[in-house]
């Protein structure tokens, strides 16, 4: 309902009172009780809306209305709503072990949506692969049907020229001759498609070394975590009224840290699924270089306070611009950043620097982390790169994010240099095309 839809945008912006007018009209509609989604939606968003206003009693009312609705239909993202607003409303009240409880509802709903949201990926993503090789099966087999009928047509043609040759000894040396070239024309061609089905069958085989890379990630870094969040929260529930304050802190420390490498994993699963699909976009723009170091520093910087250490920004240059693609550059440095963060022990520091140099602006991220061994660093990007070292306080990884940071600054013309010595630390260079703010706004004007 379009009374609903505004609703939900009011919300959006926070405006609460504007809110609860469509979302009341909404409700007193003759037609909410035919529309048990939008029933759901409405009773629900006034919950959020009252709990926001400080009507808790009402706001509970409301709520628990919804989630009644949204049980009895299995809404997912209406209990989700419905667990959030209650978690509120019962925090507002001092009813922290109900909100408590709550919480953990909205968890495993949580929990819910993102496994079938998973699920529907890697559905999506076998499918693709399923049809790619299918793809290249139905290649491979028209391809020696028409080498078949090649060889078939030879033979046909020599069997013809010694015919002829019986009949016409004279004739015979000329017409040797003629097939003798013709034969050297059929076998390099042959030979040329022995090839390209050899490049085929490699390329098979790297696209299925590609998936099991993949499935093997997802069954054993993905589900790990996950495994150890779901026996950190049963133990939580089970002994909860034997934890103290002290034991819960730490069930809580354990299960943010767990919930953010697997955040961090999947981003970079979804990214490199992407990239292997040939799906991510490059939309280069002009951009200071300075306002992008700043965006992700200040993303991170909690990170690195809550390991203890000292995250510096020596990036001060205004006058440096790049034209480049903005997501892509945001997601090399992040990426750059949030490693330094997983390999650098508490209490040491890592800085981030800049400067043009000649054509180039090199972005370095140097920390006084654990460092990487000389052999090691030429393997560092590849798929098979099989370093996959815990962080200083047992962070996941799996290498994917280094490989990420390789493709994606080559799609937007930059490079990644490293210098790094074992227990010493590392220094990452970021290097991306300079262009003057001037020319950076002539080639957005050409590309309109």
């Amino acid at each position: 309902m379009l009374n609903v839809n505004i609703g939900n945008v009011y919300i959006m912006k926070e405006n609460y009172t504007k809110a609860y007018e469509y979302c009341n009209k909404a409700y007193r509609s003759s037609l909410i009780d035919d529309m048990p989604k939008s029933k759901a939606a409405v009773l629900i968003n006034l919950g959020e809306i009252h709990s926001h206003l400080g009507n808790v009693d009402t706001a509970y009312y409301f709520t628990d209305r919804g989630l009644t609705l949204a049980r009895k239909h299995d809404y997912l993202d209406f209990k989700s709503g419905a667990f959030e607003t209650l978690t509120r409303i019962d925090s507002l009240r001092g009813n922290y072990l109900s909100a408590l409880a709550y919480k953990d509802s909205l968890m495993k709903v949580e929990d819910k949506i993102w496994d079938q949201q998973l699920n529907d990926k890697i559905a999506e993503l076998n499918v693709e692969h399923e049809v790619e090789k299918q793809k290249k099966a139905n290649k491979l087999l028209k391809q020696k049907a028409e080498l078949d009928q090649q060889h078939i047509r030879t033979q046909r043609i020599l069997i013809i020229a010694l015919g002829v040759a019986l009949l016409f000894i004279v004739y015979v040396g000329l017409r040797l001759q003629r097939k003798k070239s013709k034969l050297q024309s059929l076998n390099e061609l042959l030979n040329k498609k022995n090839k390209e089905l050899a490049d085929s069958y490699e390329e098979l085989k790297k696209l299925n070394a590609t998936k099991d890379k993949f499935f093997s990630i997802i069954a054993h870094d993905l589900k790990g975590p996950i495994g150890t969040q779901s026996e950190m929260l049963n133990e939580l529930l089970e002994d909860y009224d034997n934890v103290d304050k002290e034991e819960l802190y730490i069930y809580l420390k354990n299960l943010r840290k767990n919930g953010d490498n697997s955040y961090t994993l999947l981003l970079n699963l979804l990214d490199w699924s992407r990239t292997q699909q040939g799906r991510i976009e490059n939309n280069p723009e002009t951009m200071k270089v300075k306002d992008m170091v700043v965006d992700v520093y200040e993303l991170l910087k909690p990170r690195a306070e809550r390991k203890r250490q000292e995250l510096i920004n020596n990036f001060e240059n205004d006058e440096l611009f790049a034209f480049a693609d903005k997501s892509l550059t945001n997601r090399v440095l992040y990426n750059l950043i949030n490693n330094a963060i997983k390999f650098t022990p508490s209490g040491k520091q890592i800085r981030i620097d800049g400067r043009k140099n000649g054509d180039n602006i090199e972005i370095d991220i140097t920390d006084e982390g654990i460092g990487i061994p000389r052999e090691k660093i030429d393997t560092l990007f590849g798929l098979n790169n099989e370093i996959k070292r815990k962080g200083t306080e047992d962070e996941s990884g799996t290498g994917l994010g280094l490989m990420l940071c390789k493709e994606f600054a080559d799609l937007i013309g930059g490079e990644i240099d490293v210098k790094s010595k074992e227990g010493e630390g590392s220094t990452f260079t970021f290097i991306l095309p300079a262009v003057s703010h001037k020319a950076g706004k002539e080639k957005n004007v050409q590309g309109a």
